[in-house]
């Protein structure tokens, strides 16, 4: 495993690397739907990404994202290199086993990876818009309303108070507080309720 240590790519580089790329995606992804929802329910004000809530919730999403995806792509890539190196393969071989874990990551996992991000940052987005807004007391859950929903997520048309959990333990989809399996691939949203007078 040492061997493999030293191979290994810097980790807090790659993370701040990764966390680098990914805040203009998730910024950029909650300030669209924040514009939506004030659109939508003709809120009258201008979301604000300076907002302390928002410029913690996007820190600590950013960590969480950077850390999740560095550590199961180290783990491949340890997997690979120590397997190469206990068959004595040369650089050619060891070289197609790391090509082989970037290439996966390319796949379905970037996908996964995307959606999966994009609806907590939106749906996060959506949140603090209605906090923002003064006038949102509440919030429904809106399913893909399709055989694909999970379960745990057909719960739709559900409303629970602006800070309150829904019944699948969720605060909105996308929740990163969530397990992974009532997260990851999530195609919810959220429609904010107004206070009634």
């Amino acid at each position: 495993d040492s061997k493999v240590d030293r191979i290994l790519y810097s980790k807090t580089r790659a993370t701040e690397s990764m966390k680098k790329s990914a805040k203009p995606i998730i910024t950029g992804t909650m300030a669209a739907k924040a514009a939506a929802e004030i659109d939508r329910m003709g809120l009258g004000i201008a979301f604000d990404l300076s907002n302390p809530a928002v410029v913690e919730w996007v820190d600590k999403k950013l960590f969480k994202f950077a850390g999740e995806v560095d550590k199961v792509t180290r783990e491949q890539l340890r997997a690979e290199l120590k397997e190469s190196i206990q068959a004595g393969e040369g650089i050619p071989v060891a070289e197609k086993r790391v090509e082989k874990v970037f290439n996966m990551a390319r796949g379905f996992r970037t996908e996964r990876i995307a959606r999966t991000e994009v609806i907590s940052a939106a749906n996060n987005g959506a949140i603090q818009t209605y906090k923002q807004s003064g006038v949102v007391d509440g919030k429904t859950w809106i399913s893909s309303r399709d055989a694909d929903v999970r379960p745990e997520h057909q719960i739709d048309g559900e409303t629970v108070s602006l800070d309150g959990i829904f019944s699948n333990g969720l605060s909105y989809p996308g929740d990163p507080s969530g397990f992974p399996s009532n997260v990851i691939n999530c195609r919810c949203t959220i429609k904010g309720k107004v206070k009634e007078d």
